[in-house]
């Protein structure tokens, strides 16, 4: 979704309305061109990076222009962390908002990255036990298991061939 500034732009627009949808702040859609997007590809490398290494220190380490982030008191006394402005910038802090909730909740860990490596989509463990190793069991879980048993099976075979020589 990176690799083009309108499917860029799409993405954006997708995420930010389901941000809005789900958050008590409504955040403009920001704008996108190809600087901002080698920007979102770094960001997303280096969180892809942390997310397979089970740091959470690591995320410090993520760039991120601070002035793209307001923290808020509200009426209620609860502090907040406001991402605003309209650019990439705005989606880093946006991103880092998000990490930053889901660590103060203990979810953090449930970010997982797809072992399959021909997919390697980031996703939400929703597991009781938080075992979950696939995006989508039915899709990537089942095509690897079946190349895993295939390989069994052909290993299998093949010591049986060579055992009745």
């Amino acid at each position: 979704m990176l690799g083009d500034v309108e499917l860029a732009k799409q993405w954006l627009d997708d995420a930010c309305r389901t941000w809005n949808a789900l958050m008590p702040c409504s955040l403009e859609v920001p704008t996108i061109d190809e600087r901002g997007m080698r920007a979102l590809r770094e960001f997303r490398e280096n969180l892809m990076n942390v997310v397979l290494s089970g740091d959470v220190d690591t995320t410090s380490q993520l760039p991120l222009d601070s002035q793209s982030l307001d923290i808020q008191l509200g009426h209620d006394g609860t502090v907040r962390l406001v991402p605003y402005g309209n650019d990439w910038r705005a989606m880093h802090a946006r991103l880092l908002v998000e990490i930053y909730t889901a660590q103060v909740s203990g979810t953090w860990h449930r970010l997982k990255v797809c072992r399959n490596e021909r997919c390697r989509g980031a996703f939400f463990d929703r597991s009781k036990n938080n075992s979950g190793v696939w995006h989508d069991v039915r899709t990537c879980g089942n095509a690897a298991n079946l190349r895993a048993s295939r390989a069994r099976r052909r290993a299998r075979e093949q010591s049986g061939s060579v055992t009745r020589s």
